[in-house]
């Protein structure tokens, strides 16, 4: 059996992954994918890995190969197909994660980056940039 995922499949549990766990903090500097849980198991690590990972896709093969790897050349190497829009959505969910944005800020700055992902209409954008200036650390 193959196993297909999509950029959408992926930005779907990017946000449930986030929904879970919205206040939590990536502490990693640089994005690390999958990494080992305390009875040493693989799991996912950063907000895309996690969902790559709840997705179904091998987490051995992405530490072996891929565990560096940013939003974007993790879907191209592990074939998941998406447009340039769903790449500069999970591109910019990943960046903020990055920069010390909680995963639901990060979700919704990646919203307002690409509202077309999220259909969101002008008011709703400005009321979420809005928030996203308010909630940003000075």
């Amino acid at each position: 059996m193959t196993l297909t995922v999509t950029g959408d499949d992926l930005i779907t549990k990017v946000r449930e992954t986030a929904a879970a766990a919205p206040a939590f903090v990536y502490k990693h500097s640089e994005c690390v994918n999958v990494e080992r849980d305390s009875t040493g198991t693989l799991a996912g690590s950063c907000l895309i890995g996690k969902a790559v990972v709840a997705l179904g896709i091998d987490p051995q093969a992405i530490f072996d190969r891929h565990n560096g790897d940013d939003a974007v050349t993790l879907m191209v190497t592990l074939g998941i197909c998406h447009t340039r829009s769903e790449a500069a959505w999970l591109d910019r969910a990943q960046y903020e994660q990055d920069n010390g944005l909680g995963w639901g800020l990060a979700v919704k700055s990646a919203d307002l980056f690409c509202p077309e992902i999220a259909g969101l209409s002008d008011a709703e954008q400005h009321a979420l940039q809005a928030e996203l200036v308010a909630a940003r650390p000075r």
